[in-house]
């Protein structure tokens, strides 16, 4: 059962471990100074303070956050707005980069103009006004608009802005601190033990990725046949070149899975955000399509990009492919983006549904302190309805584009345009 918030500060706006330590301090002070049919009584009392200080070294919170990332902050941000007392700990130090597509749709950015977290992050994004679909080498159809369909951005400078921002909004935050176990202790009460400290809290958000702890710990493992492997790297090459235009999204689809260009111009350089997506059944290893898709970027592109990735590097990243398959609630934890499998099914992005997840996860939280509700599995019924339909037909249409021959594909689509618009739909909403 809920037990209500710590919001309250203590009077003078002193902690209560200040408190503990000052009165303490005073009980020393008259020890001193009172005879000794008195000492025993203050000796009592100095232990109690000793016990409760111990205690309190187990930090107490109403929420722990574990995972500083960009869906972690908001969560985090959402509920410390309601001045719960939230703890946000975070195993790197930002600014750092995670492997991702780096893409949002607008569906993504409304939905952080409609809770108020899109201020910190509107002057870093790129708009992009272009959307080309390509299969078998070949460009089915490219689309212009007149107005940004979609953003890219760097995640590093993304997921710190963020993280500055829920400190703003009173979240604690952590860095450097990675969480090493997460228990649960009874239905109030779960402690989250780190490599610097443990902590208690009421509830705890798993915001720490597919391989995240608390998933693992508190809910199960994913299965094979639950994620898929990507790769990603980012090349800086000359904004002059007429190959990849600046504000133009690139699908190439081969059978089994995609692979992406995302682009966003940087200091007067072009920065492509080029990666490739399997499915599990796929046989070919994710090092050679992504090595397949690079060459044959450069023969089509007349472009030199291997050995030109930013930071030397080729990134894999497992993503969820089922949805939210292993659960996302329990007694006392949440799971949100890619710990509860909030990624779309067919084009694995997961900004936008992650940001549902934790605006949900927020408002289920904030209900359940103020014992307004008496359980978190409210919170399935609200993701649900925002995200189970369109996952479900994400599903659907996986099967259909990704399992089917790539000739056979290219003539239905050739000769149904309908299907062609349905293309651009599915992967403008989904972006992320």
């Amino acid at each position: 059962m809920p037990g209500g918030g710590i919001r309250d500060s203590q009077p003078g706006g002193k902690n209560n471990t200040t408190l503990l330590i000052e009165s303490e301090f005073m009980v020393n002070t008259i020890l001193h100074e009172k005879p000794s049919f008195l000492t025993m009584i203050f000796d009592m009392c100095t232990i109690g303070l000793k016990y409760c200080y111990n205690y309190l070294l187990d930090f107490m919170y109403d929420v722990i956050v574990v995972g500083g990332g960009p869906l972690g902050s908001i969560t985090g941000s959402l509920i410390a707005r309601d001045n719960f007392k939230v703890l946000i700990i975070e195993k790197q130090r930002h600014p750092r980069w995670k492997p991702c597509g780096e893409g949002i749709s607008m569906g993504g950015i409304r939905l952080f103009k409609q809770f108020d977290i899109y201020k910190p992050i509107q002057n870093i994004l790129w708009g992009i006004t272009g959307v080309s679909i390509n299969m078998l080498q070949e460009n089915i159809a490219t689309k212009r608009y007149d107005k940004p369909v979609a953003y890219t951005l760097d995640r590093a400078d993304f997921d710190h802005k963020l993280f500055k921002y829920a400190q703003d909004l009173g979240a604690e935050t952590h860095e450097s601190e990675k969480v090493i176990d997460v228990t649960t202790l009874n239905e109030n009460e779960i402690s989250v033990k780190t490599t610097q400290k443990n902590y208690k809290s009421k509830i705890v958000i798993g915001a720490d990725g597919v391989y995240g702890i608390v998933g693992r710990k508190l809910f199960r493992q994913w299965k094979r046949n639950e994620i898929a492997p990507c790769q990603v790297s980012r090349y800086k090459i000359s904004k002059k070149h007429q190959s990849f235009h600046p504000a133009t999204m690139e699908y190439h689809f081969f059978k089994g899975g995609y692979g992406w260009i995302f682009p966003r111009v940087q200091n007067d350089q072009l920065i492509l955000n080029i990666g490739i997506g399997k499915t599990g059944e796929m046989k070919s290893s994710p090092d050679t399509l992504f090595n397949n898709f690079i060459k044959s970027l450069e023969t089509e592109k007349k472009v030199k990009l291997k050995g030109r990735e930013i930071d030397s590097k080729i990134w894999s990243h497992p993503i969820p492919t089922e949805g939210p398959s292993r659960g996302t609630y329990s007694d006392c934890c949440l799971l949100v983006g890619d710990a509860g499998g909030f990624v779309n099914p067919l084009t694995g992005g997961g900004l936008r549904y992650g940001a549902l997840s934790a605006v949900h996860a927020a408002e289920t939280v904030a209900q359940f302190l103020d014992n307004k509700i008496d359980t978190l599995a409210i919170y399935k019924d609200k993701w649900s309805e925002d995200i189970k339909h369109i996952f479900n037909d994400a599903l659907k249409s996986r099967g259909a584009l990704y399992f089917s021959d790539p000739a056979h594909l290219l003539a239905c689509m050739n000769a149904q345009p309908n299907l062609k618009k349905d293309l651009f739909k599915a992967f403008l909403i989904g972006t992320a």
